[in-house]
């Protein structure tokens, strides 16, 4: 079976899950673009974990 088979997500999330995750890692990434895209400096105690 593949590894992204509905099948394999449907055993672990109810459909109400699934969209909730879809929700949450869209807006992640788009926070993501926007802070990258207006050159927001991170906080010095992350600084570390992406050098």
């Amino acid at each position: 079976m593949n590894p992204l088979s509905p099948a394999i997500y449907a055993e672990y999330f109810t459909p109400q899950e699934r969209v909730e995750v879809t929700i949450v890692a869209s807006a992640m990434g788009m926070l993501n673009k926007c802070n990258d895209a207006l050159r927001v400096p991170l906080e010095s105690e992350f600084e570390a974990l992406v050098t």
